[in-house]
């Protein structure tokens, strides 16, 4: 398939349809309104990766300046919102999150016309997205998930245009949104960016230069992030909290008599006993000695908001002790660390909607939702985590259909599928560069988010899972695209 569409049709196919996408958008979403949707803006108050509301308002920059448990940028757009919009921040919150729904489902339908979708699909897939429980919920619900598929989504569709037109504008818009995705998550580590800009450059030899030019900025914004974390707290990342992720994957899964065998065996520190992510206090004995640094962000044990605050600073040195934990239990425990990547991977293919944060919402649209996972991810029974617990290791069956089976099935179809199409593109002459790398762009990143999540995670597999998602979506747009044109 050589998806080569001239930019006169694409004008003539594009238009109608985004008005009425666009269309569509507002009334479904004043119809969610209607039976009282509501924007869930109360994690502000309590959630981990969040500083204090009140710093946020009072101290923010000193606040984003000695952050070291989360990479700064989400807290410093909740800091902007709280300053601009005292009183009025959950609808500030909802009306900036509606503009990024908007973007979102747009940038996807262009995204898939410019691969070369067909029209009548691309409108299709993107209603569906549009429309999806999932994509009404995480719009609903004050966390980074939603705006990391927005940029992620706008990102590929500046790559596809500074690789169709070669304009530096694309490309430092292309990378800055790398810089921000990666200043907002810490997953997207910078040597993700980096390796974006080296698979970039070797494709595209002689633009090597627009390419240092255009990173350059954006690279050198994480780096000073980095470098900032280095000096102040000895680390460079944009996270101090690998080791308590890592423990809840390896460690939590012993048994309490298993841990505390291996305390005196010396296999384990006995700070392992301890629940991650524990309040400060917990940790007390550990660092009796230790001095205020008259910095409320890092000195601070519980926030104004009466919830602990995850970036005191001695969760640092805490992450520090269950990191060498967790290689502990990996080296001498291979299969539990292995059987619990599995468990991750079970809770990857749930569908997204399945999410204990958002019960409020999903309980005006439950049946909706019921029938959406039914239809469209393969989910044919509803159990909840207690009744699967009850089933032990027997009914298999019923765990298997318990999850998005047509995800399972379509994940690694897809993945191959669009490799095979960007390969295939590849060897054309002439090469279409802007398709093939897309492409690319969608496929190694959805390995990427799939590969390291689910080794460090274990619970909300399938919330950052969502980020991905749309890039699922323009893959199964693309062979379906194929598909038909072959019948024909």
């Amino acid at each position: 398939m050589k998806p080569n569409i001239s930019s006169e049709k694409i004008k003539r196919f594009i238009n109608r349809p985004l008005i009425m996408i666009a269309g569509l958008f507002f009334i479904s979403r004043l119809f969610y309104f209607y039976i009282g949707i509501n924007f869930d803006a109360v994690s502000i108050r309590w959630f981990w990766q969040y500083i204090d509301p009140l710093l946020l308002k009072n101290n923010l920059l000193q606040s984003l300046y000695y952050l070291h448990s989360q990479p700064p940028f989400f807290n410093l757009f909740l800091g902007f919102v709280l300053k601009l919009f005292p009183g009025y921040e959950v609808a500030a919150f909802n009306i900036i999150y509606l503009i990024f729904g908007l973007i979102l489902v747009l940038s996807v339908f262009i995204l898939m016309i410019k691969l070369g979708i067909s029209n009548r699909i691309a409108v299709l897939l993107t209603v569906l997205f549009t429309l999806s429980p999932s994509c009404i919920l995480y719009e609903n619900w004050l966390f980074y998930t939603y705006p990391i598929a927005v940029l992620l989504c706008l990102s590929a569709l500046f790559l596809h245009r500074f690789l169709s037109k070669e304009t530096k504008l694309d490309a430092f818009i292309f990378f800055s949104m790398l810089a921000i995705i990666s200043l907002t998550r810490s997953m997207f580590h910078i040597l993700w960016f980096v390796l974006c800009i080296i698979v970039l450059i070797s494709f595209c030899r002689k633009k090597w230069k627009k390419i240092l030019i255009s990173a350059a900025i954006p690279f050198l914004l994480i780096f000073l992030c980095y470098a900032k974390n280095f000096y102040l707290f000895g680390g460079f990342s944009t996270s101090s909290w690998l080791g308590m992720n890592l423990s809840r994957i390896t460690v939590s899964k012993l048994t309490r008599h298993e841990r505390n065998l291996w305390v005196k065996e010396k296999k384990l520190s006995d700070i392992s006993l301890i629940r991650p992510f524990s309040p400060v206090d917990s940790y007390q004995k550990y660092f009796k000695t230790r001095q205020k640094t008259q910095i409320p962000v890092l000195d601070q044990k519980v926030r104004s908001t009466g919830h602990t605050n995850y970036n005191n600073i001695i969760y640092i040195d805490i992450s520090k002790k269950y990191l060498k934990d967790a290689v502990s239990v990996i080296k001498n425990r291979p299969r539990l660390y292995l059987g619990a990547i599995i468990g991750a991977y079970s809770n990857y293919f749930r569908p997204s909607s399945d999410y204990s944060f958002f019960h409020n919402n999903l309980t005006k649209i439950r049946r909706y939702d019921r029938l959406f996972n039914i239809l469209f991810y393969g989910r044919y029974f509803n159990d909840t985590w207690k009744t699967l617990d009850k089933l032990g290791n027997k009914d298999y069956l019923r765990k298997f259909f318990n999850k998005g089976v047509f995800l399972i099935l379509m994940f690694p179809f897809l993945i191959f599928y669009g490799i095979w199409q960007a390969a295939k593109s590849l060897k054309d002459k002439p090469t279409n560069l802007a398709f093939s790398l897309t492409i690319l762009f969608l496929c190694a990143n959805i390995l990427f988010v799939t590969l390291l999540g689910n080794c460090l995670e274990l619970a909300e597999n399938h919330r950052f899972r969502f980020m991905i998602d749309p890039f699922y979506l323009i893959l199964l747009g693309l062979f379906l695209t194929y598909r038909f044109k072959k019948r024909s």
